[in-house]
């Protein structure tokens, strides 16, 4: 905190992003850090990662005053097949919960889901498209699963599906460098382009970031958003 307040004071930083994927794994530590914020009286936004799980609604609302306006979240799945086969360790009811706490609280969510996991099927991904679009998040992100070395999920890729190690530049969620049995690398990604069309196209969404837009630069960006989905 006193590292954020000389940000602040010293260099006229307004806007800080905790680069760490699990910011809250520890509630009190966080609980602390907005408590010296308020304390302090510093006026700052920022946003962090962690978990779905182990945030509480009173955290959350701690959060939100002590400056927090988004947090993003790996979801993964909407298929609970595929959250307990990936050793997730969540439900599809904690995620609703904790996605409609953070909202509740004035928190924004974004969701990171994958494609393309081991046993994913059309079926599944389906489940997890519809999934996203149910949630109260302010965006989404669907990348496709990648065996990268060192993991579980590289030992177990080739017994699941194809693996296209050729071109490592390929390996970058992005791509289809995994493809589960049952499907195609054209479907995979076709996939990973239906589901961000349909998650920010629908009117609903459309007319949530209108209403978010402040600036000149927001038009240009959220325009530039527009143009790559039509494209997809």
């Amino acid at each position: 905190v006193a590292e954020i307040e000389n940000l602040l004071v010293n260099h006229g930083i307004r806007e800080i992003k905790f680069l760490d994927d699990m910011f809250c794994l520890v509630p009190k530590r966080v609980e602390r850090i907005c408590d010296l914020i308020l304390e302090k009286h510093l006026k700052f936004s920022w946003s962090c990662s962690n978990r779905v799980t182990g945030i509480s609604p009173q955290l959350y609302r701690k959060m939100a005053d002590a400056g927090c306006w988004l947090i993003s979240v790996g979801i993964e799945s909407g298929n609970q097949k595929v959250l307990d086969f990936i050793k997730k360790g969540i439900t599809l009811e904690q995620i609703r919960q904790s996605v409609t706490w953070a909202n509740d609280a004035g928190i924004k969510v974004r969701g990171f889901f994958q494609i393309g996991h081991a046993i994913d099927t059309p079926e599944t991904i389906r489940d997890t498209v519809d999934f996203a679009k149910s949630l109260p998040l302010n965006t989404a992100e669907f990348c496709i699963s990648t065996p990268f070395a060192g993991t579980e999920f590289a030992d177990l890729a080739k017994l699941y599906g194809d693996v296209d190690a050729s071109d490592l530049s390929q390996y970058s969620m992005m791509f289809a460098a995994f493809v589960p049995k049952g499907m195609t690398k054209e479907e995979l990604e076709g996939w990973q382009s239906r589901a961000h069309r349909e998650f920010f196209l629908r009117p609903s969404k459309v007319w949530d970031f209108m209403m978010q837009i402040r600036t000149f630069d927001d038009i240009r960006r959220y325009w530039t958003g527009l143009k790559i989905l039509v494209k997809l």
